[in-house]
């Protein structure tokens, strides 16, 4: 064991400094060191190689400015700072960052229209926004504060399979069709009208109330094997 006033290098700064505790697994040193966030300088008489708990500036992960905390640690950041958000890359402050978790009341860019809204509840993982974005069937754009990546419930128009009119459905999706829309009876060769139309199926000419549109149509039921007619 060694006793000694002597000199020796610290290990994060590379300084020269004094003491008479020193020993090769243990330094307790008034000294400088370089803040593993930032990069900055500091002093510490209370610094391990193990710990680190500096009231220091560091570099904040999300935007890359310095701020100052006394409660640092290497697995966690609590800063009350400003970082990039995510979507918008503007400039948000939030005392509640934290790498795995983002809230804050900031402007994105909306996934489907490229507009840009806002939002308090933004997460990496979901968007809720009041945004436009271009309706799938019919190219048209349209406003929907329930937009999901994996979902659209637009109020758009589009395009009928059966008879290439347009119609206007809430109800629409990009795997099914329910259209207020014309077609051309196969029987008959008539027109009518179906909220009701499939494109493995055709029910026409009733009266039902139109899911869509809420008006009252006729039709007789007619099966592809039994035709009636009068």
């Amino acid at each position: 064991m060694e006793r000694n006033v002597a000199t020796y290098t610290d290990q994060v700064s590379g300084d020269i400094h004094r003491s008479s505790q020193w020993r090769h697994t243990q330094i307790k040193p008034v000294a400088t060191y370089a803040d593993q966030a930032s990069g900055d300088i500091h002093r510490s008489s209370q610094w391990r190689h193990t710990q680190i708990k500096p009231v220091a500036t560091y570099a904040d992960q999300a935007s890359g400015d310095i701020h100052r905390s006394s409660q640092w640690r290497h697995p966690q950041i609590k800063p009350v700072a400003t970082y990039a958000d995510q979507a918008s890359g503007d400039i948000r402050r939030s005392s509640q960052w934290r790498h795995t978790q983002i809230k804050s009341v900031a402007t994105y860019t909306d996934q489907a229209s490229g507009d840009i809204r806002r939002s308090s509840q933004w997460r990496h993982t979901q968007i809720k926004p009041v945004a436009t974005y271009a309706d799938q069937a019919s190219g048209d754009i349209r406003r929907s504060s329930q937009w999901r990546h994996t979902q659209i419930k637009p109020v758009a128009t589009y395009t009928a399979q059966a008879s290439g009119d347009i119609r206007r459905s809430s109800q629409w999706r990009h795997t099914q069709i329910k259209p207020v829309a014309t077609y051309t009876a196969q029987a008959s060769g008539d027109i009518r009208r179906s909220s009701q139309w499939r494109h493995t199926q055709i029910k026409p000419v009733a009266t039902y109330t139109d899911q869509a549109s809420g008006d009252i149509h006729r039709t007789i039921s007619r099966e592809m094997a039994i035709i009636s007619c009068t």
